[in-house]
């Protein structure tokens, strides 16, 4: 949240992942129902709402390997450090 990620980070990040754009939006929060509720968006034009309203970023997002996981719940986390 301090240092956003950027397009090309989060391109690399969706890459990893294996996930669409707005898989990674946060649906619950204030700033998605004031701008995009509604809206129908493609990847690049999530991505742009992402570096834009970097809170709606889900979150934690692990990176081991080359690939990526999101952490929710954050046990997935846990088991995915024990492997």
């Amino acid at each position: 949240m301090e240092e956003p990620l950027t397009g090309e980070e989060l391109r690399t990040l969706l890459s990893q992942l294996g996930l669409s754009a707005e898989s990674l939006v946060r649906k619950n929060e204030p700033e998605f129902a004031a701008h995009f509720e509604g809206k129908v968006l493609n990847d690049e034009e999530w991505i742009a709402a992402l570096v834009a309203y970097p809170m709606l970023l889900q979150r934690p997002i692990l990176i081991q390997g080359g690939k990526a996981f999101i952490g929710r719940p954050p046990e997935k986390i846990l088991s995915l450090l024990q492997v």
